[in-house]
């Protein structure tokens, strides 16, 4: 709430966040965070707390309703054979277990092979956490979006960031610099609308 961005940036980092965390793509997450921020411009901080929704813990929770929603959509064009949940458990304990590091070779070979084996469950997963991450992104944009602005003109800690932006402001016309970018026009505008 506090971070010196504007609340597009700031709700876009968040819907970010959330999509990854529902993508299949463990131990790059974070780094897929940062590049789509990066590329959608939107705050990269805000982002990152959420792809930790999806750990060791809730990795099994979270992608078996996604599994069931992929291989749902999937049988609509075409039928396909469903896992059952201990089978789903199985496959990803057999992918954890097979995790030697991010760098190391031989969980690139392990997951290759682990993709190769359960291709149909793989297809089905990504379709699912696809489908689900886009919608929850949609929801947690709309939502951060106005909780951050609600935050910021109605509580007290948050009136005082906005009357801190708007001395930033006075000192930056005080020296005669325009606001160069997207972020510090936002900044100089809301400032003057938001004063209390």
């Amino acid at each position: 709430m506090h971070i010196d961005d504007t609340p597009h940036r700031l709700a876009l980092g968040v819907a970010i966040g959330i999509f990854m965390a529902w993508t299949p793509a463990l131990g790059l997450q974070s780094a897929l965070v940062i590049v789509a921020a990066t590329i959608f411009r939107a705050n990269k901080i805000s982002g990152l707390p959420f792809v930790w929704i999806t750990n060791p813990l809730t990795i099994v929770p979270v992608y078996w309703p996604n599994y069931l929603i992929g291989n749902a959509i999937m049988n609509i064009s075409c039928e396909r054979p469903r896992m059952t949940f201990r089978m789903f458990e199985s496959a990803i304990k057999e992918f954890l277990n097979g995790y030697c590091g991010l760098l190391n070779h031989q969980t690139w070979t392990n997951f290759y092979n682990l993709m190769l084996k359960f291709i149909d469950f793989t297809v089905d997963l990504w379709v699912g956490c696809l489908i689900v991450g886009l919608i929850l992104s949609v929801i947690a944009y709309f939502a951060s979006y106005r909780l951050i602005n609600w935050y910021r003109h109605h509580t007290p800690h948050g009136r005082a960031f906005m009357q801190k932006m708007l001395r930033r402001k006075k000192l930056r016309l005080a020296k005669g610099k325009e606001p160069e970018n997207e972020v510090e026009k936002y900044r100089a505008g809301s400032s003057d609308k938001q004063q209390i």
